[in-house]
């Protein structure tokens, strides 16, 4: 059948050279070393706008109790300390919550490893364990309107394809 052919190249094209392998996870590896890295700078950062924004906000409260500025001047200003608190703290939740999504990123990658690993072993050959595969590890595959393969959804998720 194609679509066993198709699937039974894929995956032992994943699975043949373990150099690749061991370059796909490291390159997994690096890139989630990059994007937290990424993450927690851009948390510092927006860590010490808040600061400054609250230092601001004393500033301008200060000068309005000492009379230096109006009552509109103040609200005005206020209003956009507000606003960028606000947006500032939002992202601030934001990259918290990417930061801890790191420890599913690794898991992914391990379980990624696992299945990879557990496929390389198969014996492609024997039709019995090909089908027992191809259920396990197809997800959902798309005809195309002329009766060919469009595309093969895997189960696996490929920790490269992760959002950054």
């Amino acid at each position: 059948m194609v679509i066993e052919l198709i699937i039974k190249n894929d995956l032992k094209e994943l699975t043949s050279n373990h150099v690749k392998l061991e370059k796909l996870y490291k390159s997994a590896c690096g890139m989630i070393e990059i994007t937290q890295d990424k993450h927690t700078t851009e948390l510092k950062r927006v860590e010490k706008r808040l600061s400054q924004l609250q230092n601001e906000f004393q500033k301008l409260f200060q000068a309005y109790s000492q009379s230096i500025i109006s009552l509109e001047q103040f609200q005005a200003q206020n209003q956009l300390i507000i606003a960028e608190q606000n947006s500032m703290n939002q992202r601030k939740a934001d990259l918290e919550k990417q930061v801890g999504e790191r420890d599913i990123m690794e898991e992914q990658l391990k379980d990624f490893k696992k299945q990879v690993s557990k496929v390389a072993r198969l014996d492609f050959d024997n039709e019995q364990i090909l089908k027992i595969v191809i259920h396990r590890v197809v997800q959902k595959i798309e005809i195309s309107d002329t009766g060919t393969v469009k595309e093969i959804h895997y189960n696996f998720i490929n920790p490269l394809s992760h959002g950054t």
